[in-house]
């Protein structure tokens, strides 16, 4: 491996965290993400005992309980995460919420790697641009790229710009995805 190439992944995996917890959010408390999923943190997902509550665990399951009781009551794809805030005791400190995505997008990449998406090989900001697709989608739901992922295997930036576009992510987001490609 070239000297550059390792300030290269790393520099990717730091840009990697800002770009998904800018576009995620992060949530410090449980809450109901608009399809009545429980959620927490930069996305994340049960189960619970994996994430570092404070004061502790057992403050977070009464919590995911409250918080799918109180969705009962309200029209869970219109309400903001914050509304299920006093329905809550236990944290997810931000700090831990940057270390836990790190983490999960560092498996990511690993993961990618074993599925034939060589990206510690591409530019940062293309390695970026597909960990934030992998980690919105899921490997399954880029798997359903396969245009993106034949222009990435050549290195073909502008094209996998034009076949990143996602349905049901914002609008800022797919533009800032397909800037990352763009840039490369």
């Amino acid at each position: 491996m070239r000297p550059g190439q390792r300030l290269n992944i790393m520099t990717a995996a730091t840009d990697a965290c800002v770009f998904v917890s800018t576009h995620e959010g992060t949530v410090t408390h449980c809450y109901l993400d608009s399809d009545s999923l429980l959620t927490f943190g930069c996305g994340f997902r049960p189960p619970l005992n994996n994430y570092p509550w404070r004061p502790n665990l057992q403050y977070a399951i009464a919590d995911a309980a409250a918080v799918q009781e109180a969705g009962k009551s309200v029209d869970v794809a219109k309400t903001p995460a914050d509304y299920y805030r006093p329905f809550c005791k236990a944290i997810l400190a931000p700090a831990d919420c940057q270390i836990v995505l790190a983490q999960k997008l560092g498996a990511l990449s690993r993961q990618l790697q074993t599925r034939g998406w060589p990206i510690t090989l591409w530019p940062p900001a293309a390695q970026v641009a597909v960990l934030d697709m992998a980690y919105n989608l899921g490997l399954g739901g880029l798997d359903k790229y396969p245009k993106l992922k034949a222009a990435c295997l050549i290195q073909d930036w502008q094209t996998a710009a034009a076949e990143c576009l996602r349905h049901g992510v914002g609008d800022a987001r797919n533009a800032d995805t397909r800037r990352l490609f763009e840039s490369c």
